[in-house]
């Protein structure tokens, strides 16, 4: 256990060589963007030393923590070509309607929805069924990696997933 106000320095050099490029690593998975990861590691180190209370396990927290950041940059990049789609301007300044791509955008604007959805549907989810979900379909680890980044045996991941994609379904099913 770690009282986060007594971390140092030096302390928080440690942590950030030991679970700096791992975090990284993670990141990139989530996002498959390098900035965005870097950004990320930055935040959930920041979010470290903000933090006030005990951490029970330093490397689940930073990976909740990154987990978090990643969503959050997901949901703004979501947001971001949700409204590049809607204000998209033809060569003349106005809306071009007439170039076939219509239903190619109303596709695209019904999947950017959906996903938008399932994000914040994920969000209603437990805490340790959101990490699971998030690890295996956002994190691409595999179940036995994503086991042991959560601490938890690789069956009991099995069913937190199992139990969360269950609910998401309902959920979604319950939102159309």
């Amino acid at each position: 256990m770690h009282d986060i106000n007594n971390i140092n320095r030096e302390t928080f050099e440690d942590i950030y060589h030991r679970y700096g490029s791992e975090l990284r690593n993670y990141a990139i998975k989530l996002t498959g963007n390098e900035h965005a990861a870097e950004d990320i590691v930055q935040q959930t180190l920041m979010r470290l030393v903000t933090y006030e209370g005990t951490i029970r396990q330093i490397r689940s927290f930073l990976y909740k923590i990154a987990t978090d950041f990643a969503n959050d940059w997901e949901r703004d990049r979501i947001k971001r070509r949700a409204m590049s789609i809607d204000t998209k301007p033809d060569h003349i300044g106005g809306y071009d309607h007439t170039d076939g791509n219509v239903q190619q955008v109303e596709e695209t604007a019904c999947k950017n929805e959906d996903i938008k959805r399932l994000l914040n549907n994920i969000e209603r989810l437990s805490p340790v069924e959101q990490a699971a979900i998030k690890a295996i379909f956002f994190g691409d680890l595999g179940y036995e990696k994503a086991a042991e980044q959560l601490n938890m045996q690789i069956g009991t991941l099995w069913s937190h997933v199992s139990r969360a994609k269950d609910k998401l379904r309902k959920m979604m099913e319950s939102t159309e």
